[in-house]
């Protein structure tokens, strides 16, 4: 009953505080949220009560009084009476720290608590509302009956078997409906029971898939708590919008990127947005906007954290990786987002003073890490005065794919259905050679450079000449890049296995999968082949420049 206790109280607390922040951001429209954040007061209360933790309840009763105070009709718009609620929210967060580590429950500084809630009702007049508890009641009732949940929990690791187990039959599947004894049989009576067959794999497919999927909305709005704090505290006025919170992304990935989600809003409030004071003098608003975007762009799950404040110095930068041997010579021939990269490295900060809310450096190497946890990566986009945008790409971690299968040679290789823009034969006038030796092919009216994929990784092609090979034109946001292949052999949904770990960390490579004819197909990872394949390229122009 405790672990139960302790799961649904950390729901209820933690849906509590974004609803208060709500209550308080938009009173006018207050009315819902006040219902439902009285109904998980309420709740919470309940059942502290029902596990003889008096304190935890005597807080949740002095929280639900005030919160039934401003649903009596009082438009709950004062910054001190927030501040009490969200301190009482706080309060039971650590009651129910205590709970967990010693099994008590203890709540420190509750008188205080009680009182500073209390004086919330008893500086204005008694409300007129107060004496409808019958129209009260009903009302509660049906929030309940709306409110009330249809799901169970499940612990992950049977659903990562759920999936596993969905992943070994669609290569079942494929065995047996592509197996050489009878995929030359013209049999009807089999086709029929194949193709029902795959049909309901599909959607046993889609649903194991949706189940691990949960919304961004949940870590999204527990920034609306961190943005506010943070803004108080620094003296700032900051304005926080949240776009695409429907955006649906693997539960595990949620769990990596809430923390590089609450670094990037710090650093956003703290070094990016400037006072009030400098903001009108560069004739800006005196409120900041700091955004939260998600969505789905190709294969991948994109998050962006933007603010309109002061910018990234790109010299600032520039000059501290040179202090930090980072670079060698001025780096004025880096690009922007290259440059911007620096900020990431570990103890790297252009920060003039360290606060007690960042400028140590750690915090950007936290996003780093985590991001590489998943095969994520960041990008930086700033101008210096208007603001910056953070771009958080995470591949979609999903254990079956639409693939597309090629042949370099006697290898296989599978590239994700989702990363190909377009696939084709060049002829000789399409192709284009550098200097440095690069080869690049015109795709209407663009230069696109081309990847030998027998020579990345060192297997006898059938083909060597482009025009005599085919051309897959893959790609992540703005970059492209063609990998050359002997043969298109055709689509087929891909089981991902992970490599072994005796192989190391194969380049370009993000798992392996298993063919219908029990082959070993290996699959292409398109972003970390394109960054493995420019680093190689620029190892070889710096070896170049050097005979030279």
């Amino acid at each position: 009953m405790a672990e139960q206790f302790l799961q649904e109280a950390d729901e209820q607390l933690e849906q509590l505080e974004q609803t208060v922040m709500e209550i308080f951001d938009a009173p006018s429209e207050a009315g819902e949220r006040l219902d439902e954040a009285f109904r998980l007061t309420h709740s919470f209360k309940g059942n502290a009560g029902m596990m003889s933790l008096a304190e935890l309840e005597r807080v949740s009763h002095a929280l639900e009084t005030a919160l039934d105070y401003f649903r009596s009709g009082v438009a709950p718009r004062r910054e001190e009476d927030r501040e009490a609620v969200l301190r009482a929210v706080d309060a039971l967060k650590t009651g129910m720290a205590d709970l967990a580590e010693t099994g008590l429950g203890k709540v420190p500084g509750i008188d205080a608590l009680v009182v500073a809630l209390g004086n919330i009702s008893k500086s204005k007049e008694e409300l007129q509302a107060a004496a409808k508890p019958t129209a009260r009641a009903e009302a509660e009732e049906g929030g309940a009956k709306k409110a009330e949940r249809r799901d169970i929990r499940v612990d992950l690791e049977k659903l990562d078997v759920l999936m596993n187990l969905v992943g070994e039959l669609v290569i079942g599947e494929t065995m047996v409906t592509r197996h050489p004894g009878v995929v030359n049989l013209q049999i009807e009576s089999f086709e029929r029971a194949a193709h029902n067959l795959r049909r309901i794999i599909a959607d046993l497919q889609d649903v194991a898939m949706s189940v691990r999927m949960v919304p961004v909305s949940r870590t999204f709005r527990r920034m609306i708590r961190l943005v506010h704090d943070l803004s108080k505290k620094a003296g700032k006025r900051v304005k926080l919008d949240l776009v695409g919170e429907e955006t649906e992304v693997d539960k595990t990935v949620i769990e990596q990127i809430a923390d590089p989600l609450v670094h990037l809003v710090r650093n956003s409030v703290d070094h990016g947005v400037e006072p009030v004071s400098e903001r009108l003098a560069a004739g800006k608003p005196e409120t900041a906007s700091v955004t939260i975007e998600a969505g789905h762009e190709g294969g991948e799950v994109v998050i962006r954290v933007s603010d309109d404040g002061r910018g990234i110095s790109r010299e600032k930068v520039l000059n501290k990786a040179r202090t930090n041997g980072l670079i060698q010579g001025d780096g004025k021939h880096l690009p922007d987002n290259e440059v911007f990269k620096f900020i990431f490295e570990p103890g790297f900060s252009t920060a003039e003073k360290i606060t007690d809310v960042s400028g140590r450096g750690v915090g950007m190497d936290v996003v780093k890490r985590n991001l590489e946890k998943i095969k994520g990566r960041v990008d930086v986009y700033s101008t210096l005065g208007k603001g910056t945008t953070m771009v958080l790409r995470i591949p979609l971690t999903l254990a079956i794919i639409d693939g597309m299968l090629v042949r370099v040679g006697r290898s296989r290789y599978t590239i994700p259905l989702l990363s190909i823009r377009e696939s084709f034969r060049p002829v000789p006038e399409q192709i284009t050679r550098t200097m440095d030796g690069q080869e690049l092919v015109r795709v209407r009216e663009q230069l696109i450079p081309v990847l030998r994929l027998h020579e990345f990784y060192g297997i006898q092609a059938d083909f060597d000449d482009l025009h005599t090979g085919i051309l897959i034109c893959v790609g992540s946001g703005d970059r492209q890049v063609c990998l050359l292949a002997d043969e298109i052999i055709g689509h087929h949904q891909t089981v991902i296995k992970a490599m072994p770990g005796v192989t190391g960390k194969a380049r370009g490579i993000s798992g392996c999968t298993i063919l219908g004819d029990g082959e070993v197909s290996l699959i292409i990872d398109v972003v970390n082949l394109m960054d493995a394949a420019e680093h190689t390229s620029a190892m070889n122009q710096e070896t170049l420049e050097g005979t030279r």
